[in-house]
């Protein structure tokens, strides 16, 4: 089912009568503890988001955290949950995606992927303009993960946080 629910997918047969979500949806009421289950919300979640239904596909993913929180995919389902909230530009929903990427980090703390998420986290505090906030972060990032391969990324939000910041000037 999650094959053809795939297969559907790539037809373009999303919606309606015998698509790719009816299909999603039967094969988590046929057998919803499977691992094919789990994955069909992420799968419908990608799905609603390439179609731009952003919040069906945050939903999605939350139904998915909430219904396996130690399950293997509940992480993924909160990371992307996070993105298609932030995806909407609005201040509510960057409100949200920042509480979801905190329940996250506290949910999974020693989690590898925590480096992204943070800074997730201090790219959506730049869209609220919220610079202090998110230089407070970036150094965070720096101060605990200094030898990731892709730290740079943090040092160049930092500095664009500075920059940013009203009345602060570089020498």
């Amino acid at each position: 089912m999650l094959m053809k629910a795939r297969c559907l997918e790539e037809e373009g047969k999303e919606d309606g009568e015998n698509g790719a979500f009816e299909t999603y949806a039967q094969l988590r009421k046929d057998y919803p503890q499977s691992e094919a289950a789990q994955l069909s919300y992420l799968y419908q979640a990608r799905a609603l988001a390439k179609l731009g239904r952003y919040s069906q596909a945050q939903q999605m993913c939350n139904m998915l955290a909430d219904l396996f929180p130690d399950g293997e995919y509940a992480y993924t389902a909160l990371f992307d949950s996070a993105q298609y909230a932030r995806q909407t530009g609005t201040r509510e929903n960057y409100l949200a995606a920042l509480a979801t990427l905190d329940r996250l980090y506290e949910n999974f703390p020693n989690n590898e992927q925590n480096f992204y998420a943070r800074l997730s986290q201090a790219g959506i505090l730049r869209l609220l303009n919220s610079f202090g906030d998110a230089r407070a972060l970036y150094n965070e990032i720096i101060n605990k993960y200094p030898s990731h391969k892709e730290i740079y990324l943090a040092w160049m939000g930092l500095g664009h946080s500075t920059l940013a910041q009203q009345g602060r000037y570089l020498d």
